[in-house]
């Protein structure tokens, strides 16, 4: 049976019970270690060039720092991009009962092979869903919930040993969320009125908020998967 939005909550918040401080560390470590990283990168660049500027040419400095821009930018959104998948899965095994160290849930894709399986799944979601927004803006936002689950489900079937390809964890992902992405719209709607309140605070209420948002989600998936299982197990009898 289906748990409702209020049942689902109210798992996350059992589970964060007792382990605020870890949630908010697991959620606020890696993402201020890779925040750090980028900008000291933009720091250095912006030093190098102005340095060149300076000493040789500014058009050269121009050529030069016009590709360095480039390169950081690139390696700024693969990292980025790691990092929070990682901090993603890593509440999912919070929900679970685990305690996967900030360490771990920031590397998480750099190992056993993870990033060679999560990298261009996740490309290739992204390309969908700018292809779908093409069309117009709903189309989008329809297809960012179908796809929604997506990185929760490569994760569980490569642990499992299973083999995947590209793009089978996003079609997974649609087939899991038939029928319920009104229900996960409404699930991140429930919580406009936190969000208000964390803007009020400059944004340090999100410490809080993101780590509870992301251990509902994850209480949303588990029970997803739950249910497909049973109904797997027990399929409806066909009508007379």
């Amino acid at each position: 049976m289906s748990k409702t939005r209020a049942q689902l909550k109210m798992q996350a918040k059992e589970r964060l019970q007792g382990n605020w401080a870890y949630a908010v560390g697991l959620y606020a470590l890696p993402a201020l270690t890779i925040s750090a990283i980028v900008w000291g990168c933009v720091l250095i660049v912006f030093v190098l060039v102005a340095s060149l500027a300076v000493a040789i040419d500014e058009e050269v400095a121009a050529l030069i720092g016009a590709p360095l821009f480039i390169l950081i930018s690139l390696a700024m959104f693969v990292g980025s991009l790691t990092v929070i998948i990682g901090i993603t899965l890593g509440f999912l095994d919070f929900f679970r009962g685990k305690r996967p160290t900030y360490t771990e849930a920031g590397t998480y894709l750099l190992k056993e092979g993870r990033f060679g399986k999560f990298f261009p799944t996740n490309l290739v979601m992204i390309i969908f869903i700018y292809l779908w927004s093409l069309l117009l803006v709903i189309p989008g936002i329809i297809k960012t919930y179908s796809y929604s689950m997506t990185n929760y489900i490569l994760k569980d079937k490569l642990e499992k040993g299973e083999s995947m390809t590209v793009t089978q964890a996003i079609t997974e992902s649609r087939q899991l969320m038939m029928g319920h992405k009104w229900e996960y719209f409404v699930l991140n709607l429930s919580f406009i009125g936190w969000a208000i309140l964390a803007n009020l605070t400059a944004g340090i209420g999100y410490l809080w908020l993101i780590p509870y948002i992301q251990t509902t989600t994850a209480a949303f998936y588990q029970n997803l998967i739950d249910n497909s299982a049973k109904d797997q197990i027990n399929p409806a009898l066909p009508a007379n």
